[in-house]
């Protein structure tokens, strides 16, 4: 973990090892970093030699940015009395009906798949019991793909034995 240092020498407060946790027979090492009492697993992968690859280091670098990134805008956010809730800052900036719309999908999408896993259906079978293409199982179940239709939706609940229920709040 030594590449990460002239890094870490910019972000005050932070402190990174490296940890490996025993998983049967074998070994998951993760990159951990502790800051203001919290520990991020920023990565974790299946050893296969002594030198950690480059490319999870890399990762679990960019994920620390990442964080560091978000901790900053949120510490902003909070200094601010213009925003009482998430919501008002999404409204403001523009964004509050895109990110609704993406959220609705992502829960649609693990609802549909969560009762295909318990109904024991692949993407190949739903399809075929809702008489469609895979593709378009796939499309249904991909939460950045925002364009499925009711009747989609109808038919998809139907065939793992759910019923869709809209609702104006």
């Amino acid at each position: 973990m030594a590449g990460w240092d002239a890094t870490l020498q910019i972000i005050e407060g932070w402190s990174v090892g490296s940890s490996q946790f025993a998983c049967g027979r074998t070994y998951r090492p993760h990159a951990i970093c502790m800051h203001q009492e919290r520990i991020l697993v920023l990565s974790g992968f299946v050893k296969k030699s002594q030198k950690t690859p480059d490319e999870e280091l890399s990762r679990a670098l960019r994920r620390m940015r990442e964080f560091v990134r978000q901790e900053r805008v949120m510490t902003e956010l909070r200094k601010s009395d213009d925003f009482s809730t998430l919501d008002d800052f999404l409204a403001e900036e523009g964004k509050l009906e895109a990110f609704q719309a993406v959220a609705i999908k992502e829960v649609l999408a693990w609802q549909i798949e969560e009762a295909m896993k318990a109904e024991k259906l692949s993407r190949k079978k739903m399809a075929e019991k809702m008489g469609t293409s895979r593709s378009q199982v796939s499309r249904l179940l991909d939460p950045k793909d925002g364009n499925v239709t009711l009747a989609t939706l109808q038919r998809a609940a139907e065939v793992v034995g759910r019923k869709v229920r809209i609702e104006l709040v």
